[in-house]
C-alpha cells in the first residue's frame, strides 16, 4: 500500500508476504521504503496517539482501554507513613500496618498521613521509585490496585491507532473481508515481574507484582536477566481480555473489522532482536512502525525502527507510523508468488 496525502491507496490486486511463524501477514511490498506504509496525521510522517498527558497513565497502552488512573509524584507529606494493605468502611481507607514511612516490596499504599492507622477517602498506591521519586496512582471508592488494573483494561474506548486502521480498513480493504481470518490480535496487557523489587535497575526500583512491567517487556531481550521469561517470545494471549477479535469467541470481539497490528514477539519470531540492530529481517522495510504490545508504565509501546532495532517509546511520540496486518483465512488462493521479499504473494479477490 503506497501513502498518499490524506491515507493509503490501495493496488487493484492485494500484495502481500506471509510472515515466518504463525498465521499472521503483513504488507511488505509497494513503494515499501520510507514512509510509504505509514498512516500518518496532520501531515507528518509518524503517528502520535491522541490525548493529554497519555504518558500518565498505564491505560494508555490498551488498543482499547477504560477507566484512566494518571500517576504523580508531587504533594507528599514528609513522614507520611505506608501500608501493607488497607479497610474501607463504605466512607474512608484506613491504612494496616503502616509502620513505615518508606514503600518498599509489600508496603505500597498511602493516606500521605503520619498518623497511624491513617485514614483518606482517596488512597495512593506507589509503583515506583526511583531516588526521591515516588510514581503513584490515586484510589478511590473502595478499590486497590486489583480493582484499578481491571478497570484500566475494559475495553470501551478506541485508541487512536485503532480509529485510523479501521477508517483505513474500510477505504482499502473491506471488500477483501470475505477472505480475510478472525484471528487472535493480542494485545497483552498482562503484568510481567512478580518476583520482588529489583535494586538493580538502572533506573530506578520496580514494586512486587504490580511494577507495571507487561507481558512483553517480560518476553524480550530488555528483561532483567533474572526475569524467567527473557527471551521466549510467545504467539499466545495471556488474557481473554486483551485478544481481540470480531466475532470469534476465543478473542473478547472487540474488534470491528480483521485487522490491527502485529506484536513485538512476531517481530521476534521473524528474526528481530530488541535492543539490537538486525536490518537484513524481512520485517524491517526501513520504517519506523508501532506494534500493538504494551512495554511499560508510562504508556510505551513496543516498536521497530528503521535500522532493525526492536524498541520502545511513549504513545504520544510522533516516532512511527501504523502498518495494519491481516491474516488470510486457509485455503485462499494465490495467483503468483512464492512468498519472498523478491515476489510477494498476490491475492486477487
Amino acid at each position: 500500500f503506497t501513502f498518499s496525502g490524506g491515507g493509503f491507496t490501495t493496488p487493484s490486486t492485494f500484495k502481500i508476504k506471509m510472515l515466518g511463524q504463525g498465521e499472521k501477514i503483513a504488507d511488505n511490498v509497494c513503494n515499501n521504503t520510507g514512509t510509504d506504509t505509514h498512516i500518518s496525521v496532520s501531515g507528518t510522517n509518524s503517528f502520535s496517539f491522541s490525548g493529554t498527558n497519555m504518558y500518565k497513565s498505564p491505560a494508555h497502552v490498551g488498543y482499547m482501554y477504560g477507566t484512566v488512573y494518571e500517576s504523580n509524584s508531587t504533594n507528599w507529606t514528609s513522614g507520611a507513613r505506608f501500608g501493607s494493605s488497607f479497610t474501607w468502611n463504605g466512607t474512608n481507607y484506613t491504612l494496616v500496618d503502616d509502620s513505615l514511612t518508606s514503600p518498599n516490596a509489600t508496603h505500597h499504599y498511602s493516606c500521605n498521613v503520619t498518623t497511624e492507622n491513617g485514614t483518606c477517602t482517596d488512597l495512593r498506591y506507589v509503583f515506583f521509585v526511583g531516588g526521591s521519586t515516588k510514581l503513584y496512582i490515586t484510589l478511590n471508592g473502595g478499590d486497590g490496585i486489583e480493582e484499578a488494573l481491571t478497570k484500566m483494561q475494559i475495553n470501551t474506548m478506541n485508541s487512536n491507532s485503532k480509529d485510523k486502521i479501521d477508517t483505513w480498513y474500510v477505504s482499502n480493504l473491506a471488500s477483501y473481508t470475505n477472505i480475510l481470518e478472525d484471528t487472535i490480535w493480542c494485545n497483552d496487557r498482562s503484568i510481567g515481574r512478580a518476583n520482588g523489587w529489583s535494586a538493580t535497575e538502572s533506573w530506578g526500583t520496580y514494586a512486587k507484582e504490580y511494577d507495571l512491567l507487561f507481558g512483553a517487556y517480560e518476553r524480550s531481550n530488555y528483561a532483567s536477566e533474572t526475569s524467567t521469561t527473557k527471551n521466549q517470545p510467545s504467539l499466545a494471549c495471556a488474557n481473554k481480555n486483551d485478544a481481540f477479535t470480531v466475532s470469534n469467541g476465543n478473542g473478547n470481539q472487540k474488534l470491528t473489522y480483521p485487522v490491527a497490528l502485529l506484536t513485538e514477539d512476531e517481530l521476534v519470531l521473524a528474526g528481530g532482536v530488541a535492543g539490537v540492530s538486525n536490518e537484513s529481517f524481512y520485517l524491517n522495510n526501513g520504517s519506523d512502525y508501532w506494534t500493538m504490545s504494551p512495554c511499560n508504565y508510562g504508556a510505551r509501546e513496543f516498536s521497530l525502527h528503521h535500522n532493525g532495532v526492536i524498541t520502545y517509546d511513549r504513545v504520544n511520540n510522533a516516532v512511527a507510523g501504523l502498518r495494519p496486518a491481516i491474516s488470510l483465512k486457509p485455503g485462499t488462493p494465490v495467483v503468483s508468488g512464492d512468498g519472498t521479499v523478491a515476489t510477494p504473494y498476490v491475492i486477487e479477490n
